[in-house]
């Protein structure tokens, strides 16, 4: 795997608290964390969402990017609601 996805898997590790800003408060107990090595082994899954949710600043300047990652306005989360079902597997990030 390319030195550029495992840096960006450290990154992701270190900025998921600034991810759960997002999150309403009473939200919080859904949320499971993901390790960058749980990460790692499930990104050829068809089944996963990974979801960048950087500004669109910085996302547009980042040359670290995951493969196959969607990305979507942090400040629209409200508007996500109803296009992700729980049964599926949904990482964010936002490093």
């Amino acid at each position: 795997m390319g030195g550029k996805v495992v840096a960006a898997m450290l990154a992701l590790f270190f900025s998921l608290a600034a991810c759960s800003a997002l999150m309403p408060s009473g939200d919080m107990d859904k949320i499971t964390w993901t390790s960058k090595e749980e990460l790692l082994s499930i990104l050829d899954d068809p089944a996963l969402i990974l979801l960048d949710a950087r500004y669109g600043k910085d996302w547009k300047r980042s040359d670290r990017k995951i493969r196959n990652a969607q990305r979507l306005d942090a400040s629209e989360v409200d508007s996500w609601e109803g296009r992700y079902t729980p049964d599926q597997k949904i990482v964010i990030y936002c490093s």
